[in-house]
């Protein structure tokens, strides 16, 4: 699921606002630890729906239907869209854990009808493959993740924003700089769309073997809170960090076309 967490959650965290109606784009950069420039995405809201893209991938987008609460995943260069939502990824995720369960009992009786010495090797692989799956926590309880309000804030472009921190399971993940939504001038109606986003991939994500259990949710904290981000600050593995920040918001009409999938294009199904 990295594509997952790569495309879509840098972007999620990055919208709203609340005016008169108009559709809405947000661009923001991305760079690494060393600030170098990564590469520049787009949000695009309109009548219910949000579509991602990026020029870091260039081949892949994001398409979310208020109405039907569906996210769409396409490949562009493929030709080929997969379709998703709530139940949908609860049913998929089930299969995945019990697919998994399954082989490593079919495993386990192969390896009870090996000699000793060889049996002794092949449950040590086994084992290993456990730990390998472990690490993952496919079979853990989910973590929950926490947001804390610093109270600190810190200057980010025009915006003086508030500083929140994210931690799962007590380690520090992420800085969030949150500014009141008004403050970006986006409409009730895409702020309501994007929330509704939010909601439905958190959701799907938490139902990910291995997933996080949002606590209340970012997108419900924002929403509690009348904040969204202009700046986030991951930290990655090994203490580097990935910035995303906020480049720029604009109110112009968009043409329906963006949100719509090319007849051309051809769903896919998952194998489960």
């Amino acid at each position: 699921m990295n594509f997952l967490t790569r495309l879509v959650l840098p972007a999620c965290l990055l919208t709203c606002a609340g005016t008169a109606l108009a559709d809405t784009t947000l661009t923001f950069k991305s760079q690494d630890s060393s600030g170098e420039e990564k590469g520049t995405q787009r949000m695009l809201i309109a009548d219910g729906k949000v579509y991602l893209d990026s020029d870091l991938s260039g081949e892949t987008g994001v398409l979310f239907d208020r109405k039907s609460q569906k996210v769409y995943f396409l490949h562009h260069e493929k030709q080929m869209f997969l379709s998703m939502d709530r139940d949908k990824m609860a049913s998929v995720s089930e299969k995945v854990r019990n697919a998994q369960n399954e082989a490593v009992q079919r495993l386990q009786e192969q390896i009870g009808k090996l000699p000793p010495e060889q049996a002794s090797q092949a449950q040590s692989i086994l084992e290993k493959l456990e730990g390998a799956s472990s690490k993952l926590n496919l079979e853990q309880p989910k973590v929950e993740a926490k947001f804390e309000n610093t109270g600190k804030t810190e200057k980010v472009g025009d915006y003086q924003a508030e500083l929140f921190q994210s931690y799962k399971d007590g380690e520090h993940q992420a800085d969030y700089y949150l500014v009141d939504y008004g403050d970006l001038k986006v409409s009730d109606e895409d702020y309501a769309t994007i929330g509704e986003f939010f909601d439905l991939f958190e959701n799907m994500m938490s139902a990910i073997p291995g997933g996080n259990k949002q606590q209340g949710g970012f997108g419900t904290l924002a929403k509690a809170q009348g904040k969204l981000p202009v700046k986030i600050v991951r930290i990655e593995d090994g203490g580097e960090k990935e910035t995303e920040i906020l480049e720029g918001v604009s109110l112009e009409s968009l043409d329906p076309k963006q949100f719509a999938i090319p007849s051309t294009y051809t769903e896919q199904q998952l194998p489960y």
